[in-house]
């Protein structure tokens, strides 16, 4: 009823926010984690793919607890029978940010992080094995080959990471999203 405009409906302000924040998250936990595991690795305390990949994690780990406000508002906006009616992106935006404030209100700021351990959690898992499977496939083909990978393999080797990191996905996202989990990371 609303049109192609309705699709922007909890997008501005929480998406535009999560937009902005959500590699910057990632890439500053992600950066504190490599700085503080990769001297342990070189020291041989831990192996080096281990240290990429528990950086790769506490930086997913980060962004999940950094964006889960924001994804719960976009979906309460969503979800929001107000938001049926055509209205201009303004008030739109206006009234998300009033439906922030009524769930604070209502329910205490606390209720912004419901959901918050979940998704954080998931968010761990998935990057830990995008980098675990990306260092994998890079130490492999680079042992086939005897050589260091060119820009273009290590693009390759970067994109073929997804097929086997999707399918690691979590038992309840299978059970939740069905066979999409492990069809959208495919080739």
């Amino acid at each position: 009823e609303k049109g192609i405009g309705g699709l922007w409906d909890g997008f501005v302000p929480w998406g535009v926010v999560q937009a902005v924040l959500k590699g910057g998250v990632f890439g500053l936990a992600h950066a504190a984690a490599t700085n503080a595991l990769v001297p342990l690795a070189e020291d041989g305390k831990i192996p080096m793919q281990l240290a990429l990949a528990l950086a790769g994690g506490i930086g997913g780990g980060f962004q999940g607890y950094v964006l889960s406000p924001t994804l719960l508002m976009k979906t309460r906006v969503m979800t929001n029978p107000v938001f049926r009616e055509k209205m201009s992106l303004i008030r739109t935006t206006w009234l998300s940010f009033a439906i922030g404030a009524d769930v604070i209100k209502k329910e205490g700021i606390s209720a912004l992080m419901k959901g918050a351990n979940v998704f954080a959690t998931k968010r761990v898992f998935d990057w830990s094995t995008r980098y675990f499977f990306s260092d994998l496939f890079e130490s492999f083909f680079t042992n086939v080959k005897g050589a260091p990978l060119t820009g273009i393999e290590k693009s390759l080797v970067f994109n073929l990471r997804h097929s086997p990191a999707g399918c690691s996905c979590s038992q309840n996202a299978r059970r939740k999203e069905g066979r999409r989990c492990c069809l959208t990371f495919q080739i």
